[in-house]
């Protein structure tokens, strides 16, 4: 066979067949080198996804700590603040007057339990600006409420009221030393409007009581509206005399707790009633013994000389 001629069929079919082996084992290899590329890319990125996320992690949990150390300060402080406004408000009220002597029966006791409370409330008043004539004004407004609900039937509210009203009718005159402005008008002016406010509650209850055909009931009334209208007028004039006027065992403080428990205590009206009568008229004994006894030691002045013409 000479060299020009063209190699047998099975030669060619060797040759192609070898091609294409050669072939198909470069692209398996750059498949296989690509896939090595992609697995160390991936693993390249898994590593790098995980130390930002273990950076993440560090900067949130020191985030968490400076956040957690900066409320913890927050809170030390707005204790620290909470502690020192507390202690400033327990000075102020502190700094207060407590409620002035009460001689009667009931007042030592009412004064000594509610001398903190009163101071506290004294310093609410004070500091929201109010008046003398604004505590007195509604202490005689309540008053009159208190007496237009009685004629109604009504006992429970009007004993709330009365509450207030006595309360108020305290305050008024310790807002007005607190403040430097008592004066003997305002006392003058507070103790006409307190006779007002007794005449309205006790007048009340006797309409009412005699609406509603309870004569013994309505009596009471009206002989505690009388004692309570007697005691007051004996210490007015006996303090016009000069004479110092503060006995008595049933005061206003009482004769307030009195109506109170009288109109809030369901079947006490009659028997509290009883009491204001009874202990009322031996306060105006008292207060007229004592006006006597004083007198009595007081040299007799000269009569007047009457002018000529």
């Amino acid at each position: 066979m000479s060299p020009d001629s063209p190699p047998p069929p099975e030669d060619d079919e060797s040759s192609a067949s070898t091609a294409t082996g050669k072939y198909i084992r470069e692209k398996a290899s750059h498949a296989r080198e690509s896939a090595k590329e992609s697995a160390a890319s991936a693993k390249d990125r898994a590593v790098q996804a995980k130390d930002t996320a273990k950076d993440r992690a560090v900067q949130a949990k020191d985030a968490a700590k400076e956040g957690a150390a900066q409320a913890k300060e927050r809170a030390v402080h707005a204790k620290d603040s909470a502690k020192e406004s507390a202690a400033a408000a327990a000075e102020f009220v502190g700094e207060m007057p407590g409620p002035r002597e009460q001689p009667g029966m009931a007042g030592p006791t009412l004064q000594k339990w509610f001398a903190w409370p009163f101071r506290a409330a004294l310093a609410g008043l004070y500091k929201m600006g109010a008046q003398p004539w604004h505590v007195t004004l509604a202490s005689l407004l309540l008053s009159l409420t208190a007496g237009l609900l009685i004629l109604q039937g009504d006992r429970m509210v009007p004993g709330v009221l009365v509450i207030l009203s006595g309360l108020a009718d305290i305050f008024d005159g310790a807002i007005a030393r607190l403040r430097g402005t008592d004066s003997r008008g305002g006392a003058f002016l507070d103790s006409v409007l307190d006779r007002i406010s007794d005449l309205v509650v006790f007048g009340a209850l006797y309409w009412s009581l005699s609406g509603q055909g309870k004569p013994t009931d309505a009596a009471l009334a009206l002989v505690a509206l009388c004692v309570s209208v007697g005691v007051s007028l004996l210490r007015a004039e006996a303090e016009s005399a000069g004479l110092t006027m503060t006995e008595g065992l049933f005061q206003r403080t009482e004769r307030v707790v009195a109506v109170v428990l009288g109109l809030m205590i369901p079947g006490a009206l009659l028997w509290m009633l009883l009491v204001l009568a009874v202990l009322g008229a031996v306060t105006l004994l008292q207060r007229f013994w004592s006006a006597a006894s004083q007198l009595a030691r007081q040299p007799e002045s000269p009569p007047a000389t009457a002018a000529a013409g």
